[in-house]
């Protein structure tokens, strides 16, 4: 059984930290697209999102899934951009029994993604 490609729908944009050094040897954070261009094609659960206060400042948060086909090089050291918006990844669920897909749980506006 394989998944239909119809569920995946959209393309989401896939990204892993990556650390570089500077010419005087300090660490620089960036970010690089995952295997080439980073963009995968997949089917977006967003599913709630909430408004909570800190420091006096008003913070929106939507937590949700992506589900994409099965691989094994995303990590919660990545992060995804779908829509202009980006989101940190919580946590990787693969579908280990038949290696058909993976649900990349996220959520956005908690921090830089």
């Amino acid at each position: 059984m394989t998944l239909p490609a119809g569920t995946l729908n959209r393309r989401i944009f896939v990204e892993k930290r990556g650390i570089t050094r500077d010419p005087e040897g300090g660490e620089i954070v960036d970010w690089v697209p995952l295997g080439g261009d980073g963009m995968l094609w997949s089917n977006p659960r967003l599913l709630n999102g909430t408004e909570t206060l800190k420091s006096d400042t008003p913070i929106a948060t939507a937590r949700g899934s992506f589900r994409i086909r099965f691989r094994e090089d995303i990590d919660a050291t990545c992060r995804v951009t779908y829509a202009g918006k980006v989101y940190e990844i919580l946590a990787v669920l693969p579908d280990l029994e038949n290696r058909e897909h993976v649900d990349l749980a996220v959520q956005s506006g908690a921090n830089d993604g």
